[in-house]
């Protein structure tokens, strides 16, 4: 999704996008990102389990997230996505009535005078896996320039530096519908 930010990973080598390919597929390349959202998700820790519809087949998708910070009109969200279906994240925030703000694929009609968002605020934080050799691999994308000014606008930057980055006891996530 060219809108948006964060890590990016590339293979160089056949071999290797062979292998990471194969990661993903298996769902063994673990994914966080950040969002800012219209309005507070009505669970603090969730999962949403929403099809995802894409040329008239119908895929199962699962996202989970947890509210690192929130005010009364807007929420910083952590995700981790499951399933790795086009465009998940902002269908799934959409569907439960919490769209990402900068969000243009939905035709986001909320408007928010304090606050003129142009840029899509969903970032690709960190991407962790197992590397051929075994070791393991952590990379933390820096957040943009807008994302960060957002973020400090609402005085959340607290919420990154906590170690409430991971998601433990995924089956206490209460199902989002």
């Amino acid at each position: 999704d060219k809108q948006t930010s964060g890590v990016l990973l590339i293979a160089r080598t056949l071999k290797s996008s062979k292998y990471y390919g194969n990661l993903f597929e298996s769902r063994l390349i673990d994914k966080k990102y950040l969002a800012i959202v219209h309005g507070v998700p009505s669970q603090k820790y969730g999962k949403i389990r929403f099809p995802i519809i894409s040329e008239k087949k119908t895929f199962q998708s699962l996202t989970y997230f947890k509210t690192l910070d929130h005010n009364n009109k807007f929420a910083f969200l952590l995700l981790k996505p499951i399933t790795g279906r086009k465009h998940q994240i902002r269908t799934h925030l959409n569907y439960i009535g919490n769209p990402i703000c900068g969000d243009t694929k939905f035709q986001d009609k909320i408007q928010e005078d304090s606050l003129k968002i142009n840029n899509l605020h969903l970032h690709a934080f960190i991407l962790s896996f197992n590397e051929q050799d075994g070791k393991r691999k952590e990379f933390i994308a820096p957040i943009h320039d807008y994302f960060d000014s957002t973020i400090k606008k609402f005085n959340w930057t607290s919420s990154l530096v906590r170690d409430d980055l991971t998601f433990d006891s995924l089956e206490n996530y209460k199902l989002i519908d």
